[in-house]
């Protein structure tokens, strides 16, 4: 059987989800997000250890308000979370 060009055997996209999210994270919808976007998020960039844990901060607090809301679909949750990652973050003048 032919399959779409980048998807693994069975239909799934490796680059999307790895097996440590479906595993570790199964039944917790905002840490399965998270760990999605983070995933996702590095496969966009090189960025130091610094840069990921600030970007995991920001999306945490990003999504929280919305989880609490009752946004449990991890879906929207990660779609959520990766585009206010790629928007452009305001500049912090230190004083």
């Amino acid at each position: 059987m032919l399959q779409p060009p980048g998807l693994a055997p069975g239909g799934r996209n490796p680059f999307v989800r790895s097996p440590y999210v479906m595993q570790q994270a199964k039944g917790f919808p905002m840490q399965s997000a998270i760990e999605r976007i983070m995933f996702t998020y590095e496969l966009t960039a090189t960025r130091t250890a610094a840069a990921s844990r600030e970007a995991r901060a920001r999306v945490i607090e990003y999504l929280q308000p919305l989880f609490d809301a009752g946004e449990t679909d991890r879906e929207r949750l990660a779609v959520f979370g990766l585009t206010y990652l790629r928007e452009p973050q305001p500049v912090r003048i230190r004083r």
